[in-house]
């Protein structure tokens, strides 16, 4: 899906709020990014190769105003992960 340039805008902001909302202590993390947003990535890494596949790849964690957030990492481009690089079948018979 495309954006206008303004919803990017608006997205970004939104993010940025919830990445302060997961960092009550103020942390100067790099780029304002929560090391939980890290492990997360971490995690696809580690199922892309193939260390323990069914497990999902997302955090729940609670934020400092209480609220629920659920964290979860998936490739935006690229080959489909979930055939573990495997070929796709042609249809070709």
């Amino acid at each position: 899906m495309l954006m206008k340039p303004a919803a990017c805008s608006h997205a970004a902001t939104a993010i940025y709020a919830w990445f302060r909302a997961l960092n009550p202590a103020g942390m100067p993390y790099p780029g304002g990014i929560p090391s939980l947003v890290w492990s997360t990535i971490g995690r696809l890494i580690a199922v892309e190769a193939g260390e323990d596949p069914q497990r999902l790849v997302r955090i729940r964690v609670r934020a400092a105003d209480g609220s629920w957030a659920a964290i979860q990492a998936a490739r935006l481009d690229g080959p489909d992960r979930r055939n573990r690089g495997q070929r796709p079948r042609s249809r070709n018979r």
